[in-house]
């Protein structure tokens, strides 16, 4: 009998969603591209998730991690080591928010090394996917270039260039 491994799962629960986000941050190696409302979602408030970020930067001189959000408030006020982070590690860390015509888009996600995606489908409900099809992480990853294009720096920190 041949066993079906799907290449996606439900996370049930915001207890799911931040453990699987959290150990995907300590398995990443290389880039990590998230987009999200606010960061909220992703717990990026959280002393853990801080801590991951700057392990994960400091792991590998080369790595990345860019967060595209619609409004940056959340993270400027309620996210102190992620701003210190960004100050330290940037540009190899960076925050962009979006433009105001892309405010309607509600779909969050966070990709991990181009192995694995976190698929949010809609901002309004809690409902988030783990999957590693190809297709998914490449959908995700190519979207993240056109928000890229359509948004800006959120916070000017200085680059030491």
């Amino acid at each position: 009998m041949t066993s079906f491994s799907p290449t996606y799962q439900p996370l049930q629960g915001r207890e799911s969603v931040l453990s699987t986000f959290d150990t995907s941050l300590e398995a990443a190696r290389q880039h990590v591209l998230l987009f999200d409302r606010d960061g909220y979602f992703y717990g990026l408030d959280r002393r853990l998730a801080a801590e991951r970020i700057q392990v994960f930067l400091l792991g590998n001189a080369l790595a990345r991690m860019e967060i595209i959000v619609h409004d940056s408030d959340f993270i400027e006020k309620r996210c102190p080591r992620l701003v210190a982070a960004l100050r330290r590690f940037a540009p190899r860390l960076s925050l962009r928010t979006t433009e105001s015509g892309l405010k309607h888009f509600s779909k969050g996600f966070a990709v991990f090394d181009d192995k694995a995606v976190m698929r949010r489908p809609h901002f309004d409900h809690g409902q988030c996917y783990w999957d590693t099809d190809e297709h998914a992480i490449g959908a995700a990853r190519d979207l993240m270039e056109q928000l890229r294009e359509q948004s800006s720096a959120a916070l000017q920190v200085p680059t030491g260039l």
